[in-house]
C-alpha cells in the first residue's frame, strides 16, 4: 500500500481508526509525518509505544477524538507546518502530499465525505 501510494518523508498521512498504529508506523518509516485518530486510550498507548520502539514516535502525532466531528483536513495541514521549511500562504503543507487511510463501512464513508 505505502508503495503504491509512493508515501515517502514528504508525505502527510493520517489514519482515521488507528489501532494499534500499524499504518502510522509503516509510513512514518519511510519519513511520513503522521497523524492517528483512535478513541481508545488503551490502543493509543500501545501506538505510540510502537512508534517509540520502531524510532518513530517523534513523526506520529495521536488524538483521542471522534474523526467524524473533528477538523481532519486542518490537523493534517498542520503537520505540514512542523517541517523546517516555514509554510506560505500558497501551500500550507509546502506542497506535501496528503494520505488519508480509513477502514470504514460505507455509511461511515458517506459521512465523513464532507469534511475531507
Amino acid at each position: 500500500m505505502m508503495d503504491q501510494l509512493d508515501v515517502g518523508k514528504e508525505t502527510l498521512f493520517a489514519d482515521l481508526g488507528s489501532g494499534d498504529g500499524t499504518l502510522l508506523i509503516a509510513a512514518a518509516l519511510r519519513g511520513a509525518q503522521c497523524l492517528g485518530y483512535e478513541l481508545s486510550e488503551e490502543l493509543n498507548r500501545t501506538a505510540m509505544a510502537r512508534a517509540e520502539a520502531a524510532g518513530v514516535g517523534c513523526q506520529v502525532t495521536l488524538l483521542q477524538e471522534d474523526f467524524m466531528t473533528s477538523d481532519v483536513l486542518s490537523a493534517l495541514k498542520n503537520l505540514g507546518r512542523c517541517r523546517p521549511d516555514p509554510p506560505s500562504p500558497t501551500k500550507p503543507c509546502n506542497g506535501a502530499p496528503m494520505v488519508v487511510a480509513m477502514y470504514l463501512l460505507q455509511d461511515a464513508l458517506y459521512r465523513l465525505q464532507p469534511s475531507i
